[in-house]
């Protein structure tokens, strides 16, 4: 889990490109970016910038939402103590 994390921190899909806009204007699918409310590792804020940023390099992308009440299962296992602790 810790080595996602950081290879989600590290990814930089602009790495061989001159700017972020050239190398998501590659992009040729439809793109679809799905929001869970409850979601700690893939929050809507950072959802609705990924979105914004696809469409200005014209990319096709649908956003859906979804709403979930109540914690994550990691939290509810092992407590949102241990969790801050792993961040």
């Amino acid at each position: 889990y810790l080595r996602l994390l950081r290879a989600l921190d590290l990814y930089d899909p602009a790495l061989t490109f001159d700017n972020e806009q050239q190398a998501l204007s590659r992009i040729k699918a439809n793109y679809t970016l799905v929001g869970v409310t409850s979601d700690q590792l893939f929050k809507q804020v950072d959802l609705h910038k990924s979105k914004q940023r696809l469409e200005k390099a014209g990319v096709n992308v649908d956003y859906h939402e979804f709403y979930s009440h109540g914690e994550s299962k990691v939290m509810r296992l092992w407590g949102a103590s241990w969790v801050r602790a792993m961040v």
